[in-house]
């Protein structure tokens, strides 16, 4: 009987373990080219898009990544990003540059 509850104790640890570690791992996590953005990352990869585009810079990486993250999008979220991307390069060169480095921090390297 020793034997079935130490096994069942054991068993009964393993998923509060696996469910620790997933959460550090999501807490820790910064969003990567190699999967798929959430909605949020999305809608700020978009933002840091028009911020780079306000300031001159090239974009063209930038662009590429949003079109491939764009797959799968509701039209809610396409229409979010599209607005606080649109926001963003009205702003001026000066203004955008000072907020682009934060915005674009998780995108960078």
């Amino acid at each position: 009987m020793r034997l079935v509850t130490a096994f069942t104790l054991t068993l009964a640890a393993v998923p509060a373990v696996a469910f620790a570690a997933a959460v550090a791992t999501v807490a820790h996590a910064q969003p990567s080219t190699a999967s798929r953005l959430s909605d949020a990352e999305y809608v700020a990869l978009a933002r840091c898009t028009g911020l780079t585009a306000a300031t001159g810079e090239d974009v063209s990486q930038l662009k590429a990544l949003l079109k491939v993250q764009k797959r799968g999008r509701s039209m809610y979220v396409e229409d979010r990003a599209d607005h606080v991307r649109s926001e963003a390069q009205g702003l001026s060169a000066a203004d955008a540059a000072a907020q682009r480095d934060a915005a674009c921090a998780a995108f960078k390297g």
